[in-house]
């Protein structure tokens, strides 16, 4: 049994031994019993066992171990090629798997693309905002200066030299 990470949303039924984290169980605290079995991993990611009072939802990215044998849809969910004795009639082909990880992949190198740009936005931004700022101090500066100097010829003009 490891910790693995949903290619798609699952279902998990109920009676189901599976293993969450605090912030998943927390989530669906009413929809779960605590099991017997020890903790799996440790520190932070450190998940507890309980048992499925009712069928839980799981979205594509979560992460989790379930106890026992993966029936066909949990399987595919984890990315597994299902086994084609039984339930021939919920196969999957290569093709979809293979798609369906393919998908993936690319979700994933699109978020962090996303992620990058928005890094790279940030930054940009920082500098607008530094040469903005810089841009008020000149305006000030020659505003300043310009007043001294209308200043200066209104005093001129008062008091002309004899």
């Amino acid at each position: 049994m490891e910790i693995r990470k949903l290619l798609i949303a699952a279902s998990v039924g109920m009676g189901t031994t599976l293993f969450l984290t605090s912030e998943q169980a927390h989530a669906r605290g009413h929809l779960l019993d605590d099991a017997k079995d020890k903790q799996l991993g440790k520190g932070k990611d450190a998940r507890k066992a309980f048992v499925a009072k009712a069928l839980l939802h799981f979205k594509a990215g979560e992460e989790l171990a379930i106890k026992g044998k993966l029936d066909r849809h949990l399987e595919i969910a984890f990315g597994n090629k299902p086994d084609e004795g039984k339930n021939a009639a919920v196969a999957v082909n290569d093709g979809q798997l293979e798609a369906i990880q393919q998908a993936t992949a690319e979700a994933e190198k699109a978020q962090k693309a996303a992620e990058e740009a928005t890094a790279s936005a940030k930054s940009e931004l920082e500098k607008v905002e530094i040469a903005k700022t810089e841009a008020q101090e000149l305006l000030t500066k020659l505003t300043d200066e310009i007043a001294k100097k209308s200043s200066g010829e209104s005093d001129e003009n008062q008091n002309p030299a004899s």
